[in-house]
């Protein structure tokens, strides 16, 4: 039949002539009344047999397009063709009422499948960037939700369908947690997301020839992650980054530095850079933040070399991820010089970090799986013919419930667990330690005890008395690795504003959370910012993380 198609005569079906079959898979007829119908099927059925075809019965079906239930009767021969109310035609559902409100609920469940599906491997995989999660929701999950919408009224509430389907994946790859938006908090990462807004242009100052390399290194890099154009004119930027090569010392040049600054620009970002010249990459370099008294200043510090540039160290790579999350999300008018306990709590990669995420993850898969195994019951006793709707609705109304419960009846809150401390000073700390231990012990759930076994964590207090990476490091191999630790090294100066090296890039151990405060003969743990937010920081450690074993179990806040 394929063969006689394609000569000069066809095959004719009454008055029309046929010169290809090669489509001729699936054949709709459409008539007013069921009588029409039948007879135009009939016509279809003799020229078929005519050209050598049949009309398949198992595969024919009918269907009436009308609001009521409107019986019609059609044979093909002497076999009755069954009626039906729904038909699927390239993965389209047609009802017999013509509305697509089920078609909407199998899109959007088909979207939530694949959402599920990329859940680990996409949606919240920390090593994708958002341009990449991005690149995915539009080439799989839109055309997945989206497929057949040419078939759509577009009404208010089927708009509100699938605007939920579309940003209840995007509030994932943005991390806005339903915690947040229960307290009202403003999604800022799915704003950067959404509408990432023109280049940034950006005014380089203070550039050095010598250091040129540097900078151009330093600038290439950021150009990997962040979209802006470098501009030359103050008054025409976004961001201002000023690169200062510290010669002297550091406080001196960053103060230097921060007069050629000007001041007052609200909507100007301004980063500082101090580059510091060493040819070891595990250099510890002065924390430029405590010599930035400026709120509109972010201060980072990078090691170079004048033969090898921009060294390849841990130090570096930390340094530049905090100017690009500082200029991907956070504003010009934010507190840029952060204070000590946050970035112990964010930044410190030697901290025991890991054990407490690890924790957390385990107590949200723990509400996750309750919450999916109500939905799943409750959707075993739904009558039939329910909607993907309906189970979007009870699903999130669910997760209200559970979010509410994790985040108002946690036990830890009415039952803090007791920490149990040892104290180890490995040095002449001149009873600075003391005065140390005494501002942290006030809270109720702190206890010391006198045995190392007893504790749940260690208090280590070194006195820095040669170079701070040699004596942070003798002191760490005296410490047991079976337990956490708080290590306090301690500076000797009269100076209070005194820009201490950081002594968390000497540890080498997962579970020791270190931080760095000054002190001198006389006066004691002297009283200053730096001293202050060593303190809350170890605060924040121990009340607020779950890095504290107790037995082997551990003891959270």
């Amino acid at each position: 039949i394929s063969r006689r198609s394609q000569g000069l005569e066809g095959v004719r079906f009454g008055d029309h002539r046929i010169s290809s079959l090669i489509f001729a898979d699936d054949v709709v007829l459409l008539a007013p009344s069921s009588l029409d119908l039948q007879h135009a099927l009939g016509r279809f059925a003799a020229e078929c047999e005519a050209a050598g075809m049949r009309v398949s019965t198992s595969k024919s079906e009918a269907m009436v397009l009308d609001l009521k239930k409107v019986a019609c009767t059609l044979q093909v021969g002497w076999k009755l063709l069954p009626q039906v109310e729904e038909f699927k035609y390239l993965r389209v559902l047609f009802t017999s009422e013509g509305r697509m409100d089920r078609e909407i609920d199998r899109r959007i469940g088909a979207a939530a499948a694949v959402m599920r599906s990329m859940y680990r491997s996409v949606v919240v995989k920390k090593e994708l960037s958002w341009k990449a999660k991005l690149s995915i929701y539009q080439s799989i999950y839109v055309p997945t939700l989206t497929y057949g919408h040419e078939l759509w009224v577009m009404t208010e509430r089927i708009r509100s369908w699938i605007q939920a389907a579309e940003m209840s994946f995007l509030r994932r790859v943005a991390e806005c947690s339903l915690r947040d938006r229960l307290h009202g908090k403003p999604d800022k990462q799915l704003c950067v997301i959404l509408s990432p807004g023109p280049k940034q242009r950006v005014f380089l100052m203070n550039q050095s020839d010598k250091l040129l390399n540097v900078q151009n290194e330093i600038m290439d890099r950021l150009k990997r992650r962040l979209e802006f154009q470098q501009v030359d004119s103050v008054d025409m930027c976004d961001v201002i980054i000023a690169f200062v090569p510290i010669v002297s010392r550091a406080g001196t040049d960053i103060q230097a530095a921060l007069r050629n600054i000007p001041k007052g620009l609200s909507h100007t970002r301004i980063i500082l850079v101090s580059l510091h010249h060493t040819f070891d990459p595990c250099f510890i370099a002065p924390d430029s933040r405590h010599s930035v008294h400026r709120n509109d200043v972010f201060a980072v510090d990078c090691l170079y070399h004048e033969d090898q540039g921009l060294l390849n160290s841990l130090y570096n790579d930390k340094a530049l991820e905090r100017v690009i999350k500082h200029l991907g999300g956070e504003t010009p008018s934010d507190k840029t010089r952060d204070s000590y306990a946050t970035i112990a709590f964010n930044d410190h990669h030697q901290s025991s970090i890991p054990k407490r995420n690890t924790k957390a993850d385990d107590n949200e898969l723990i509400y996750w799986i309750i919450s999916e195994l109500i939905i799943i019951i409750t959707c075993l006793f739904l009558p039939e013919g329910y909607s993907y709707i309906q189970f979007f609705f009870i699903e999130n109304i669910l997760m209200i419930i559970v979010a509410v419960i994790q985040n108002y009846y946690s036990l830890s809150k009415f039952f803090p667990p007791i920490i149990r401390f040892f104290v180890k000073v490995l040095g002449n700390t001149m009873n600075s330690h003391k005065t140390f231990l005494d501002r942290i012990t006030i809270s109720p759930r702190l206890c010391e005890v006198f045995s190392m076994k007893d504790s749940d964590v260690i208090f280590a207090f070194v006195p820095i008395v040669s170079r701070a990476s040699t004596d942070i490091e003798a002191a760490v191999e005296k410490l047991p690795q079976s337990k956490p630790v708080v290590l306090v090294a301690l500076h000797h100066t009269f100076n209070p504003d005194y820009v201490a090296p950081d002594s968390r890039a000497c540890v080498n151990k997962e579970r020791v959370f270190a931080v760095d405060c000054l002190f001198y003969e006389d006066q004691g743990l002297l009283n200053c910012l730096r001293n202050e937010d060593a303190i809350r920081a170890v605060k924040k450690h121990l009340t607020t993380d779950n890095s504290v074993e107790n037995n082997g179990c551990n003891v959270c806040a």
